[in-house]
């Protein structure tokens, strides 16, 4: 009964941007609370209006950060696995899953090992784990049904420790001027966006064990086409990266950030392609 009374909560039926637009008149605002729909691959046009309890979590419960940064949560995982005689196995392949009554009974490894197991957890791409680890006759989805899903967008990644530190907060989040046109253009029209949207996380604003002192590190966040457009991000890569440290320059007043890099990574869809298991985006279907 809690849950029927709670069906008319859901908004279901309208759109995130639509759900937003009743609570609050500034664009400006209506952005803000929709950006992290770009963090599930979607548009606030297309996204289901239900999905508000993630900005609502985020601003009512707050945004916690594990000092040291999300490895450290990892790390101490892997201690209470190994404190309860658990053996972590790293850098194995798995090659092929195999089942028995819609159940998964073991995997073989890229080395022909079979490992059997009562309990399975897949952390991999979706539509990579269906299509190439399961049998097609065993497979949860048709591979049909797969090739007919709407895949989400991607993204650029910039990873920078910088020789200095920045005034920025955590989070900062830049929109373009016509954010819905920018999302038709990589949802829809599939090419790189004119005017970006940029999401930067600064941990060392809070967080000192990030970076030796005086010195910062910087995430940087740009939404992409997925694979489906057809994009050379090899040949791309190097004009987006300095697109996108001028608009931070600009849009933030901070200049020069070139001459403050002492190390970076930057990652594209073909470099997610070649060192992890993905389809077509790098978010979700």
């Amino acid at each position: 009964m809690r849950t029927i009374r709670a069906l008319p909560s859901l908004t279901l039926g309208n759109h995130l941007i639509d759900e937003l637009s009743k609570y609050f008149e500034d664009r400006r605002l209506r952005l803000a609370f929709s950006f992290e729909t770009k963090f599930l691959g979607m548009s606030p046009w297309e996204t289901p209006g239900a999905f508000s309890v993630i900005p609502f979590a985020e601003h009512y419960f707050g945004v916690f950060h594990i000092m040291g940064g999300i490895n450290q949560l990892t790390r101490a995982m892997s201690e209470i696995v190994l404190e309860k005689g658990g053996v972590i196995h790293l850098n194995h392949e798995v090659t092929q899953i195999h089942t028995s009554h819609k159940e998964i009974t073991s995997i073989t490894l890229a080395n022909g090992d079979t490992v059997e197991g009562d309990y399975f957890f897949l952390n991999g791409d979706y539509a990579y784990t269906m299509s190439h680890l399961f049998s097609e006759s065993k497979a949860p989805i048709s591979q049909q049904k797969l090739a007919n899903k709407k895949y989400s967008c991607s993204g650029l990644a910039i990873y920078l420790g910088l020789d200095t530190t920045l005034p920025l907060n955590v989070h900062t989040v830049l929109f373009p001027d016509d954010f819905r046109t920018h999302m038709d253009e990589i949802m829809q029209q599939q090419r790189i966006p004119d005017d970006l949207s940029i999401h930067i996380s600064y941990p060392t604003a809070v967080d000192q064990t990030m970076a030796p002192i005086d010195m910062s590190s910087i995430r940087i966040l740009v939404p992409m086409p997925n694979n489906e457009s057809g994009i050379d991000w090899e040949k791309e890569k190097s004009a987006l990266r300095r697109k996108t440290l001028d608009t931070i320059e600009r849009k933030l007043n901070i200049p020069d950030i070139e001459s403050h890099i002492l190390t970076e990574k930057v990652i594209t869809l073909l470099t997610g392609k070649t060192t992890t298991t993905f389809t077509k985006a790098q978010s979700s279907i």
